[in-house]
């Protein structure tokens, strides 16, 4: 009979993803002034393509605006299947210079689609990778690495590991 109070509106959930930046060319995707405090964790999605058969995606970070290259300044992990194949494959390493996101010597010429996730004070990163290979099957490769030092980073890096970026964009987010 329309007596009582109105309804109350909840208020909206927190969480989601605040698009930061995108590049679009260049050899390598840099990502320095966006990453702050602000967030603890970000989210990368790329479509992009590779120019060389051979090379791989990789990713490098900086701490207090330094890149961080030194031969074991990163540990990592891949796993790769491929289409034509139902086997999977891995490669790793305790020491390099790059988080490798495919297996070492596998091919990102062409497309290459995925995404990285990781955090800035604990800086590990995980993410998917899809690209096509010198046999020109479809692969993909589940990755995971860290900072070996483990210090907070302010700045990420994209890059083919003895190429270059031919053309695609990345897109970075800050994950609420």
């Amino acid at each position: 009979t329309g007596a009582g109070s109105p309804p109350a509106f909840e208020a909206l959930p927190t969480g989601g993803l605040v698009f930061l930046g995108s590049t679009t060319s260049g050899s390598q995707r840099d990502y320095t002034s966006q990453i702050t405090s602000t967030y603890d964790q970000y989210l990368m999605l790329f479509q992009l393509a590779g120019d060389n058969a051979g090379d791989n995606m990789a990713i490098q970070v900086y701490v207090s605006g330094s890149l961080q290259t030194g031969s074991t300044d990163y540990g990592w992990n891949s796993q790769v299947g491929e289409s034509d194949t139902a086997t999977i494959s891995g490669s790793a390493s305790d020491g390099d210079n790059v988080i490798r996101m495919a297996k070492t010597g596998q091919s990102n010429a062409g497309a290459l689609v995925g995404f990285i996730r990781f955090h800035r004070t604990a800086p590990y990163f995980h993410g998917m990778l899809n690209y096509k290979t010198t046999s020109g099957d479809m692969a993909f490769s589940t990755f995971g690495g860290v900072l070996s030092a483990g210090s907070t980073i302010d700045g990420v890096r994209l890059l083919m590991d003895g190429g270059v970026f031919q053309g695609g964009t990345a897109r970075l987010y800050g994950v609420v």
